[in-house]
């Protein structure tokens, strides 16, 4: 698939589903493109001001486990919250302030098998198909203000934990070049079609 142009709008999942010839879906997979406004500032890279979410390792199975990375958190970032599926504090997993002497607080939706870090950054351990869904990262910032990022966590039945992603025959979606600007043209390369 070719992207012409890409915008920050263009920031987001991208999905490929493949169907044998009776039109049933036998394979997904989803990649996320992260477009950044530039790229170089006084020949240097230039790092997105604006956070994001990676997800670490990009695909996960059932039974494994997943960090969201939190990167590029700004400067006045005085805690974080953790929410699955909507904002609500019946969703909240937990909160995380960055003071070294508050201790985390979890709320109502924590199972256990999630870890808080200082970072801001959520690791979930033992994965299942209840973790698939909506996870939305509030940072919390100085003078009460707040911003929220959100992030789709999808949990592959068909992979093995044992599996490496990389090396394996599982259908993949990569962009040809790992960095790229506004206004740029993206080729998203589909691997391992079945």
């Amino acid at each position: 698939m070719l992207l012409e142009k890409v915008n920050l709008k263009d920031t987001g999942f991208y999905t490929v589903r493949t169907y044998n010839i009776h039109g049933n879906a036998i394979s997904t997979t989803y990649a996320y493109l992260n477009v950044y406004a530039s790229l170089w500032k006084c020949g240097l890279l230039d790092t997105p001001s604006q956070p994001t979410i990676e997800f670490v390792p990009p695909s996960v199975a059932e039974g494994g486990s997943v960090l969201l990375l939190v990167r590029n958190i700004p400067e006045n970032s005085v805690g974080f919250a953790w929410f699955k599926r909507m904002a609500a504090f019946k969703n909240l997993l937990g909160i995380q302030r960055l003071s070294s002497r508050t201790p985390i607080v979890f709320g109502p939706a924590y199972s256990g098998r999630e870890t808080l870090n200082s970072d801001g950054s959520l690791q979930l351990h033992s994965v299942s198909q209840k973790d698939h869904g909506l996870y939305i990262l509030r940072i919390l910032k100085s003078y009460g203000t707040s911003e929220d990022i959100q992030v789709q966590l999808h949990v592959d039945s068909s992979l093995s934990v044992f599996c490496n992603v990389f090396t394996s025959s599982r259908l993949m979606i990569q962009p040809v070049l790992l960095y790229f600007a506004e206004g740029e043209d993206l080729f998203l390369q589909v691997h391992n079609l079945p």
